[in-house]
């Protein structure tokens, strides 16, 4: 729907109106003045007397000299007017407000509030609030932008404020600063959100990682790690696990090899007490190293591990009197 004008359009009423008519007859030949009228578009009318009547009319209709008009318009009362009274086509605030919001070119200052939406290009800068929707594919946008009803299209220049709304398009511009909140939509190039990156749904789109390339990876868990086949997860200290238990601790690395440790004791002189393996292995470790803490002078004498199996192994001190003993074995 859109707002008709034309320059100098004049006509004067061959019959009087009164304050209900829906319809002016103008003098032979004057309809011509007027702009012809299509679908819903419609053009505004003024009617006024010499005793200084003023109505405001939307004509909706023309057909030669007969105007069809909807009275009373822009605050204005419907009036009886008189044959020879005056009909002109004038512009008015209700003009001046359609051609804002529907033109396509021109500066706006100052201010700018949206309540219906955008539905043409913005190619200047807007610096005010729009609380609709905003369907533009260029321009730029400072300060801050709320969109409430969605940005359906590619935003291409950069955001400098809050990007409040959903983003159902692509944002390739930089966004510095502010916070973005977007449940759909890709975004490439820089993307520095200072005040925080509010993700409620999955981030698709991205590469995964690789020794070569950096990207996505899902955490792996303790059995990934173990496996040590995984490429596509990444390792955390979480899932290098380790299982403190009361006879000792154990710690799980890649490939399903196990580092176990723990104390036992204290043991007498020249005396031996089994160990248990806090986590059995599946073979017999390649190795136990044991130390000890035994008071004074040891003069030489010794401790050592015997009869190693998988599920322990048999500590003996040979010192000259009692000490606790710290082990640790290494083994798959």
């Amino acid at each position: 729907m859109a707002v008709l004008t034309t320059n100098n359009a004049l006509g004067v009423l061959s019959a009087g109106i009164t304050a209900t008519a829906t319809s002016v007859i103008l003098g032979s030949g004057q309809g011509a003045n007027f702009p012809a009228i299509t679908g819903a578009n419609w053009f505004p009318g003024t009617l006024y007397n010499a005793g200084g009547t003023i109505e405001i009319v939307k004509v909706t209709g023309r057909s030669a000299d007969t105007l069809t008009i909807v009275r009373g318009q822009e605050g204005t009362a419907a009036s009886a007017f008189l044959t020879g009274d005056k009909l002109d086509l004038r512009i008015t605030a209700a003009v001046l407000a359609n051609k804002l919001d529907t033109d396509t070119g021109g500066t706006i200052a100052g201010a700018l509030t949206v309540t219906g939406g955008v539905t043409a290009n913005l190619t200047g800068n807007t610096t005010g609030t729009s609380t609709g929707t905003v369907v533009g594919t260029t321009g730029s946008f400072s300060g801050a932008l709320t969109c409430t009803g969605g940005i359906a299209g590619t935003l291409t220049g950069n955001v400098t404020g809050n990007l409040t709304g959903n983003v159902a398009g692509n944002v390739t511009g930089n966004q510095s600063g502010g916070s973005v909140s977007a449940t759909t939509g890709s975004f490439s190039g820089l993307l520095t959100a200072a005040g925080g990156l509010a993700v409620t749904g999955a981030i698709t789109g991205l590469p995964a990682a690789t020794t070569a390339v950096a990207g996505v990876a899902a955490l792996a868990t303790a059995a990934n790690v173990i496996a040590g086949t995984d490429t596509t997860h990444a390792v955390t200290p979480a899932s290098l696990t380790s299982n403190n238990a009361a006879n000792g601790s154990v710690i799980q690395f890649p490939g399903g090899a196990y580092l176990q440790g723990g104390n036992v004791g204290p043991i007498p002189s020249n005396s031996s007490q089994a160990v248990t393996f806090p986590t059995p292995f599946a073979n017999p470790p390649v190795a136990v190293v044991m130390c000890a803490t035994v008071p004074g002078t040891v003069g030489g004498s010794y401790w050592t591990a015997t009869s190693v199996t998988a599920t322990g192994f048999v500590a003996t001190n040979h010192e000259n009197q009692a000490g606790i003993f710290y082990w640790m074995a290494l083994g798959v």
